[in-house]
């Protein structure tokens, strides 16, 4: 659930909203598992309806079934008979109204939907008028579960980044129920040993996680696509495969 916090409160993160909804566009928040639609200020997944909406893929691999849940969505609760597309991105609707030198926050928190997001949000609008205002959290394919709550590995990145200068750049994902953290260290390879208190003290102090896996590997390990995207899934299968050289491996099993 979204709840207002104020600024700087921990476990938090600031959100700007993705702007007014256009004329003849109708957005909901629908729960990825169930299909019922959420509340105000409920966090689920962003799913539209427009005459933009595309019927479906060109060329289809695969089951039928999976374009057609993608692109003709309906709910099982509420108004049952309208279609929608989904998007596949985390998000929540809250109405809104402000200018541009006022800003308000808000935080995401642990609700009965398993959500374990603390994030604070900062809304920014252009109009000082009400309206419907959307505010994208992270894409659903890309969260991690465990302990059966829903993480953002984006969010265990930044903490990791931010405990040592000398990591260039960090990248997380599961491995049977343990969470593998890949670093890459930007400094002298003795020092690899020193990051792995750092990064799992972080982690459990942070987000209440506890590190199965600590990679420690030269810059330029992890996968970047060029879209600056980290492709967290190569990363994976390259540490299954011992692919990765790593400088150090700890296990915290």
């Amino acid at each position: 659930r979204v709840t207002l916090v104020e600024r700087g409160s921990p476990h938090s993160l600031c959100l700007m909203e993705s702007g007014k909804l256009l004329p003849g566009i109708k957005v909901i928040i629908a729960n990825p598992e169930t299909k019922g639609q959420c509340g105000d200020s409920h966090l689920g997944e962003i799913w539209v309806q427009s005459g933009h909406n595309a019927s479906g893929y060109y060329m289809t691999y695969g089951e039928e079934g999976d374009s057609i849940d993608h692109f003709n969505a309906q709910l099982v609760t509420g108004n049952m008979g309208e279609v929608y597309a989904r998007t596949g991105y985390l998000g929540f609707l809250r109405r809104t109204e402000g200018s541009q030198s006022q800003v308000s926050e808000e935080t995401v928190i642990s609700g009965s939907d398993n959500e374990s997001l603390g994030t604070q949000h900062g809304i920014t609008t252009d109009s000082p008028e009400l309206h419907d205002a959307v505010f994208v959290v992270g894409a659903l394919d890309e969260t991690i579960m465990l302990r059966g709550m829903r993480y953002h590995p984006i969010d265990i990145e930044n903490s990791v980044l931010r405990c040592h200068k000398k990591i260039a750049e960090c990248a997380v994902f599961t491995w049977t129920n343990l969470l593998v953290v890949v670093v890459e260290l930007d400094g002298n390879e003795s020092e690899a040993l020193d990051l792995v208190p750092l990064v799992t003290n972080t982690v459990l102090e942070e987000h209440h996680l506890i590190v199965g896996v600590v990679v420690v590997v030269d810059p330029g390990v992890v996968p970047i696509n060029s879209r600056g995207e980290k492709q967290r899934m190569h990363l994976r299968d390259g540490f299954l495969a011992d692919q990765l050289d790593p400088i150090y491996v700890a296990y915290n099993m």
